[in-house]
């Protein structure tokens, strides 16, 4: 992108398409409350539309960074509108085949999206990456129309400025970690975070018309401990999205492509796990269970890998790390929506991607701070090895990912 001149501010890109989705995910069943789902679901379509168009025509590097908040914001309602919708549109016996179906569908995402941007982006330019979203956003757009449920919504709905600005700031703080260097600051702002991020949760709790879910996070219930699960998993498993191909290319030398083709292993399985348990409700069950073990299993195999330097336990922590989130997540989805108060099942499904981005958004955050104290820059600016650091690296991903262990192990 040297032509808008904004190279420095590229770390953003994410940043402004993160906080506005975990946001207006957290309200996106007030808003189908207010408004019902069908209209929500075409103004945020038409939010990612006008996203992406202002990121395609951007002069320069703010405007894109405008393009990309639009985009975030449409996407994450219509991520938590989904979920929120599957309970509604399907019978219960078939729930979990949907979860299936749509981790075969993220999967595809996953592998093909970063694959079809990367070649666009050399053989054209990074706007025809921007513009290859149209087809999609149309046949979304004539979706709505066929799928969406009619009918307005189902009254007034109060706006929670107070705690929606609080659950922004927290986010924000999270996301601001991963531009800064100084490892001072990266801890103090990840403690000021918490505490955000924490005193929403509780506010919530005693408000007359909760956000979320009044027992999200509570450990005593099942509800809220399959919501720990659903943070915790994904906390661990951050490092990879950080980390792994940058290892793969400064370790083993490999290049962008075959870096990028083990990482997508990951998905691959978690599509394959999650399909394969998707029919039965006994495989499920019995299966889930293992889920959490294998997602820390798998990041202390990646561990291995870059302590011993073989090449063949890194699609193995990979392996392992996808069928363990495809054996449980199916499971944990559907145990929030059975878990759930019958008034509260919109807001239960609605925030099952968010808390999920939420996770990936605070893991990211926890293993920049690790990999900043372990020198993890400077030895890269340097062009020195880098295999300790990475070390250090996947095994705080494995301990993260050990709580939500721990935590299944309480229902």
């Amino acid at each position: 992108m040297r032509d808008t001149g904004g190279a420095a501010l590229m770390g953003w890109a994410v940043t402004v398409y993160l906080v506005p989705g975990i946001v207006s995910g957290s309200l996106a069943a007030a808003l189908k409350q207010r408004l019902g789902a069908r209209l929500v679901l075409l103004l945020c379509g038409l939010m990612f539309l006008a996203g992406t168009l202002v990121a395609a025509g951007a002069p320069s590097m703010p405007v894109i960074l405008l393009g990309r908040a639009m985009q975030g914001a449409g996407d994450g309602a219509i991520a938590a509108l989904c979920y929120a919708l599957v309970p509604a549109l399907f019978p219960p016996g078939l729930i979990a085949r949907v979860f299936g179906v749509e981790a075969m569908v993220w999967a595809a995402s996953a592998f093909g999206a970063p694959l079809a941007s990367g070649w666009l982006t050399e053989l054209v330019s990074w706007r025809a990456a921007f513009l290859a979203n149209l087809p999609m956003i149309a046949g979304f757009l004539l979706l709505i129309g066929r799928v969406a449920p009619r009918g307005g919504g189902e009254g007034p709905a109060p706006v929670p400025l107070a705690r929606l600005s609080m659950l922004a700031a927290g986010i924000m703080l999270v996301a601001v970690t991963d531009i800064l260097g100084g490892v001072g600051a990266r801890l103090a702002l990840l403690v000021a975070a918490g505490l955000l991020l924490a005193g929403t949760v509780l506010a919530d709790r005693r408000h007359a018309d909760p956000l979320f879910p009044r027992d999200m996070l509570r450990l005593g219930t099942k509800l809220g401990t399959c919501f720990w699960i659903v943070l915790l998993m994904p906390l661990g498993q951050a490092v990879v999205g950080v980390y792994l191909a940058l290892g793969l290319q400064r370790v083993w030398h490999l290049g962008p492509g075959w870096a990028g083709s083990l990482v997508t292993v990951m998905s691959l399985s978690w599509s394959a796990a999650g399909l394969a348990v998707a029919g039965t409700r006994r495989a499920r069950l019995s299966l889930a269970r293992f889920g959490p073990a294998m997602n820390a299993a798998g990041l202390l195999c990646l561990c291995l890998a870059f302590s011993t330097h073989l090449l063949a336990l890194v699609p193995a922590g990979q392996l392992l790390i996808g069928t363990g989130f495809g054996l449980c997540w199916a499971w944990l989805s559907e145990a929030v929506i059975e878990a759930a108060p019958p008034g509260e099942r919109d807001r239960a499904s609605a925030m099952l991607p968010t808390v999920q981005s939420a996770g990936y958004a605070i893991g990211a955050a926890v293993a920049g701070l690790v990999g900043n104290v372990a020198g993890l820059p400077h030895l890269l600016e340097a062009g020195a090895p880098v295999a300790g650091p990475m070390i250090r690296v996947f095994a705080a991903g494995a301990l993260l990912a050990t709580g939500a262990v721990l935590v299944r192990l309480r229902i």
